[in-house]
C-alpha cells in the first residue's frame, strides 16, 4: 500500500531502517519501567505518546515530543495520526453505529467518539509544530484525550449491552 512505502522510505531515509523500525516501534509497544510496575508506551528521549497519557502532558511536552523526533520520523507519525489513525476511528464508530442501530438513542456515542478522537489528532499535531510560550500550559489537546477514553469505555460497553440484549432475547425465543 502507498502508506506503507511512504512509511518505508522514510524510515529508510531516517538513517538505519534497523534503527528508524525500532524508533517507531518503542512508540507503539508496551515498556515497563524498572522504577514503576505501570506500563508506559514510549518513543525516542523516554517521552510518552500524548494520546496514551492519562497522566497529562503540556504544550512543552507536545513541541519536545517533535524535537526528539525529528524531521522524518515526525513526518510518519504525522502520517499514522492523519490516516491509519482516522482510518481506525472512522471504521470502529461506523461498526459501533451499525450495532447498535435497532437503538437509536445511542447513535450519537459512536459520533460523538469519532469528533473528539479527530479533534484530539489535529491538536496534537497543531501542538507538535507551534513554539512553546511562558508560562506553559495544559495542552489543548488534553481534555479531549480524556473525553476520548472515556467515549471508548462507552461504546464498548454499548457493544456489550447490545450484545447482552440480543443474547438473552434469542435465549427467551427459544424456550
Amino acid at each position: 500500500c502507498n502508506l506503507c512505502c511512504l512509511c518505508a522510505t522514510n524510515l529508510s531515509n531516517f538513517c538505519d531502517a534497523k534503527a528508524g523500525c525500532r524508533l517507531i516501534l518503542r512508540g507503539f509497544l508496551p515498556k515497563r519501567n524498572r522504577h514503576s510496575p505501570r506500563l508506559k508506551l514510549l518513543v525516542a528521549g523516554g517521552l510518552a505518546l500524548p494520546q496514551s497519557s492519562f497522566a497529562g502532558y503540556s504544550d512543552a511536552h507536545l513541541w519536545n515530543l517533535g524535537q526528539v523526533l525529528g524531521p522524518e520520523v515526525l513526518a510518519t507519525y504525522r502520517a499514522v495520526l492523519v490516516w491509519l489513525d482516522t482510518a481506525f476511528i472512522l471504521c470502529f464508530a461506523t461498526f459501533v453505529a451499525l450495532v447498535v442501530w435497532p437503538r437509536r438513542w445511542l447513535l450519537p456515542l459512536p459520533l460523538a467518539y469519532a469528533l473528539v478522537d479527530l479533534t484530539e489528532n489535529r491538536l496534537i499535531l497543531a501542538g507538535l509544530e507551534q513554539p512553546v510560550t511562558l508560562p506553559i500550559h495544559q495542552a489543548a489537546a488534553y481534555p479531549f484525550t480524556l473525553l476520548k477514553f472515556a467515549l471508548f469505555a462507552l461504546c464498548c460497553g454499548a457493544l456489550l449491552w447490545v450484545w447482552w440484549q440480543n443474547r438473552v432475547s434469542q435465549a427467551g425465543n427459544r424456550g
